[in-house]
């Protein structure tokens, strides 16, 4: 079969026997090992830039029977490259099905040309076991297992990322550039096959130390956006950091790197928790937003060693975005705006609350923000500014004023903070609607002393 010129559709099954060379018994895998290194990338081209006689071509590692019943669910071919500086597959043409592969030792690892296409349930840098990163350069181990696991090129739009599992990248999970209407679902990035990381083998002196080569863990990079209207959601992004020197900044989780760019969609992501539920760790920020009229929503952001979100640039660059229930917590800040951002924002002062009685929330008290959306969310008193749970939302009257029934009458160790964001032109001066502001301070319920009186002759 030749893929670039025969009819479309075209599936590609793989059935090899366990009596070929390249089957590992104690793993259930076949390893498919490459050795021609005279080519830019180690694997033939699929398809060609002509749209009308590429695309619609299914490589399907699901096919490949697990013969031993050792690799449920688990990619049973594994493709690795014969030399570090190569890239992978190169893929043209649209309605192209990568699924159930394994890859190791490339550079970039699938460069994705065209639209259309779906990577799914796929394994990038890995080893066989699902264990660990395998490493592309074994004396040089700052390469990681490679640069980019998916590159999209400009214009490769409405492509589908789901189910995959990223690990020890060192330029991007996944780097959308310049394309849109991508779909970037249910990933594992930064982890093991399961969504964990192997915590009996970090140092707690290590974490985060981008020299301490042992007992640390090096999840990689995360995913890179610049284009339009892309959606990153269910997402579970877990201890990313690279190798490098003293001054190596950590990784951030999900970047949208270009302000030009609008209407992306970041919802019901988890970064930092691990796909059991276990509370963890990721080292940069957990989103960089260089971004106007995104939306970032219903995302679990725990223990980032920077910002829970961070919002660096100026007026137009971060016009309209919303931020809504948004659980951040073990963090020292969990929103802040960089001292680029106009001080009409950057100082805005969310929704007041003025009174805490029981269950019973009212605020407005001075607050100029008519008609706003206020989000209220608990926090602790150990002086870092987080949302540790999301209580509840309101819209405010003419005059600025909002009430809220808390699920809990609040604790003694817990107190409020509040978000607002505006909907309508100019109530932050110059932002357009959908614009939220960063936490407010700590509100506690104000508790009453009686003293004991004492009566003296």
């Amino acid at each position: 079969m030749d893929a670039n010129r025969d009819p479309r559709p075209i599936l590609i099954r793989f059935d090899i026997p366990t009596t070929s060379a390249q089957y590992r018994d104690d793993v259930g895998v076949w390893i498919i090992r490459l050795y021609d290194t005279r080519q830019l990338n180690a694997l033939p081209t699929l398809g060609s830039t002509d749209l009308s006689k590429s695309g619609q071509v299914v490589i399907d590692g699901w096919s490949q029977p697990d013969y031993d019943d050792l690799r449920p669910n688990m990619p049973r071919v594994f493709v690795r490259g014969a030399d570090y500086s190569k890239g992978g597959l190169v893929v043209n043409g649209e309605h192209n099905v990568i699924r159930g592969l394994g890859f190791q030792r490339f550079k970039d690892i699938l460069r994705i040309n065209h639209g259309g296409n779906t990577v799914e349930g796929c394994w990038f840098g890995l080893t066989v076991d699902g264990q660990e990163v395998y490493v592309r350069h074994e004396s040089r181990p700052e390469y990681g297992s490679g640069d980019a696991a998916i590159a999209l090129a400009v214009n490769a739009d409405n492509n589908l990322f789901q189910d995959n599992v990223f690990l020890g990248l060192t330029g991007a999970a996944i780097n959308i550039q310049g394309s849109n209407d991508n779909h970037v679902l249910r990933n594992y990035v930064g982890t093991r096959a399961d969504g964990t990381i192997d915590l009996a083998g970090v140092d707690p002196e290590s974490l985060c130390d981008p020299m301490a080569t042992n007992a640390n863990w090096f999840g990689g990079t995360g995913i890179n956006l610049r284009g339009d209207r892309n959606r990153v959601i269910s997402n579970t992004i877990v201890g990313l950091l690279i190798q490098g020197g003293a001054l190596q900044t950590p990784p951030d989780a999900i970047v949208i790197s270009s302000e030009q760019y609008q209407d992306n969609l970041i919802q019901h992501n988890v970064i930092g928790r691990d796909a059991t539920g276990v509370d963890l760790w990721t080292c940069g920020r957990g989103m960089d937003l260089k971004a106007r009229y995104a939306y970032v929503l219903s995302n679990t952001i725990v223990g980032t060693h920077r910002e829970g979100i961070y919002l660096p640039s100026g007026l137009i660059r971060n016009n309209g975005n919303l931020m809504r229930g948004n659980v951040i917590s073990d963090t020292h800040v969990g929103i802040e705006f960089g001292d680029l951002v106009p001080d009409e924002l950057r100082f805005f002062k969310p929704a007041q609350v003025s009174v805490i009685d029981g269950t019973h929330l009212t605020g407005g008290a001075g607050d100029d923000c008519p008609y706003c959306w206020v989000d209220v969310y608990l926090d602790d008193l150990d002086g870092d500014v987080e949302a540790i749970a999301y209580l509840g939302s309101s819209v405010a009257d003419a005059n600025g004023n909002w009430s809220l029934e808390l699920p809990d009458a609040l604790e003694p160790e817990h107190g409020l903070r509040t978000i607002s964001t505006i909907r309508n032109y100019g109530v932050i001066q110059y932002f357009e609607a959908g614009t939220s502001s960063k936490l407010s301070r700590l509100y506690t319920e104000q508790r009453k002393v009686f003293l004991p009186l004492i009566l003296r002759d």
